[in-house]
């Protein structure tokens, strides 16, 4: 059986040049954004078909992406998640990316502290561009939470049978 989630901690901004086709799922935690980090992260992980993203602070790079690069990239993503989204300039740039390019996703899920409002959720619809999706069958859900924990909790290996990552299973204030 191949593997299917990969947790990483930390991601530094390096070249990632070995492809590991075995991984479907991946959840990771950085402390800021790049659409050209996520550019070689696809090519990493060509497979890849669910992604966790939480960042720890709001920086990053306002990059644009390269239009000839993401032509050759097959994004197979199905879901992609993004928690603790503020509506930065970064997390924006690159929910976009995806919205505009994984032509086969089905889910996006934007979790923050203020993202299920309905004034919220109207703006962000908005900024993202969703008219113009990849993947016209795609969902867009916005939550609200203000759980702190990092994603997954994983204490046993039973824990790697979790669906959904972002479910937070101690007791926090929403």
């Amino acid at each position: 059986m191949s593997c299917v989630l990969y947790l990483l901690k930390e991601l530094s901004a390096v070249s990632f040049v070995t492809v590991v086709g075995s991984v479907k799922i991946l959840a990771i935690n950085i402390p800021s954004l790049s659409i050209d980090m996520f550019v070689d992260l696809m090519r990493c992980f060509p497979r890849l078909e669910k992604l966790y993203i939480q960042t720890r602070n709001v920086s990053g790079h306002s990059s644009l992406w390269d239009d000839d690069v993401i032509k050759s990239l097959d994004i197979r993503l199905k879901t992609v998640a993004l928690r603790k989204y503020q509506g930065t300039t970064s997390q924006l740039n690159l929910a976009t990316f995806f919205v505009l390019h994984a032509k086969m996703l089905e889910l996006m899920i934007i979790e923050g502290r203020h993202c299920g409002t309905k004034k919220s959720i109207r703006e962000q619809r908005r900024l993202l561009l969703l008219e113009r999706r990849a993947s016209t069958g795609a969902q867009f859900d916005f939550t609200s939470s203000r759980c702190n924990h990092f994603i997954p909790r994983i204490s046993h290996v039973r824990d790697l049978s979790k669906t959904d990552l972002f479910k937070c299973d101690s007791d926090c204030a929403l």
